[in-house]
């Protein structure tokens, strides 16, 4: 990765908003510009000129430094006689900014990362004539657009969630509990190369009255064990030098019954109408509003939720979001989680989340599992 031409086209940014610096602190943003993967809360001050230099837990600071692009490094330590705010500030005098125009990246807790509301009272009580300005959608726009090399990336952390689903569907047998199910992906996925169990929930298992509530998005896997004629949900998050995947699918033990067919026939129609809608220069809004006419021509909309997917790449909390409240726009080489979840309380849930590249003719699923209700004989 060129992280280099990261940095310098990111201070055009900083350049076309009259921004004298910035501080970027979410995990994604960090990995971008640094090539690193930094857990603790930690800082990138890029200046509009001048050396980047990075801020982060001292107790991890040799191997950050080891493997980041900016060699630059002061440490921080709750523990210690130095904080993170306390770095902060010293960059700030050290730069001589207390007067200038730098941005941070802010937005509510939904994001973890972005400045918050202790930090910001801190910065601003000490040098009250800095100007704060918000730079996360400035981010996030050059976030969305994968190049290359990333995509490659993108490819083999799916590649590791397919493993990850088809040793799943091999080891299912009636008397399993979900942990152990979960257990068996996440031991998968890292002979696959996996590093990193990314998402707040973890590995998602879910079988029987579990993943049948309204609504359902299955959580953490409990000790439940499966049971014959059992629904069950498996959601993988996969991480291959610092890229995500998203794998989501549903299996049966057992022959399903009539109900249990027919609500797997329908979730697959909207699915791969989901699919087939999905190409470049499409507004997502569109696709979630034409996603909830067809579910009611099909009879089902009271069971489908009106959410169709997130952004994918080194975070997923990033455009495009598939919505009907969405503004964004498609385009050729972003890389998103096509989702789709449908439950029928008293017959199971179906859901479905899956890597996807947007090329020119449309949407390239990245995981190659196929994506239909997997029936487990026994």
């Amino acid at each position: 990765m060129d992280y280099k031409s990261r940095i310098d086209n990111f201070r055009s940014v900083l350049r076309e908003k009259r921004l004298d610096a910035a501080f970027i602190t979410r995990r994604s943003a960090l990995a971008y510009f640094t090539g690193a993967f930094i857990p603790w809360c930690s800082a990138l001050y890029i200046p509009v000129s001048g050396e980047p230099e990075l801020i982060t837990q001292r107790y991890d600071f040799e191997r950050v430094k080891d493997v980041s692009y900016v060699k630059k490094l002061r440490g921080w330590a709750s523990s210690g006689d130095i904080g993170f705010i306390d770095c902060l500030l010293q960059i700030i005098k050290e730069q001589k900014l207390k007067n200038a125009k730098i941005g941070f990246e802010m937005d509510t807790a939904e994001f973890p990362g972005v400045l918050t509301a202790l930090e910001y009272i801190e910065i601003t009580k000490v040098y009250q004539d800095i100007k704060v300005e918000n730079i996360i959608g400035s981010i996030d726009e050059i976030l969305v657009v994968r190049d290359m090399e990333e995509i490659e990336l993108l490819r083999r952390a799916a590649e590791a969630a397919d493993v990850g689903m088809n040793g799943a569907f091999k080891s299912l047998y009636v008397g399993m509990t979900e942990t152990e199910l979960a257990g068996v992906v996440e031991y998968e996925t890292r002979k696959a190369g996996s590093m990193f169990n990314w998402s707040v929930t973890g590995t998602e298992i879910g079988s029987g009255y579990r993943q049948a509530y309204a609504n359902c998005y299955t959580v953490i896997p409990s000790h439940k064990r499966i049971q014959h004629g059992d629904m069950i949900t498996i959601d993988i998050h996969t991480m291959y030098d610092l890229y995500l995947a998203d794998f989501c699918l549903n299996a049966v033990i057992g022959q399903p019954n009539k109900k249990q067919i027919k609500l797997a026939k329908d979730w697959k129609t909207l699915v791969d109408y989901l699919l087939l809608l999905i190409k470049p220069n499409v507004k997502a809004s569109d696709i979630a509003n034409a996603m909830m006419k067809k579910a009611k021509d099909l009879g089902v909309d009271k069971f489908l939720s009106p959410w169709f997917g997130h952004g994918l790449g080194l975070d997923v909390r990033i455009a495009p979001t598939l919505t009907l409240q969405s503004s964004d726009i498609l385009k050729e080489n972003m890389a998103m989680d096509a989702g789709l979840q449908f439950t029928d309380p008293d017959v199971g849930g179906m859901r479905l989340e899956v890597p996807i590249l947007i090329t020119k003719s449309g949407a390239e699923c990245l995981c190659k599992t196929p994506l239909e209700l997997f029936i487990k004989e026994i």
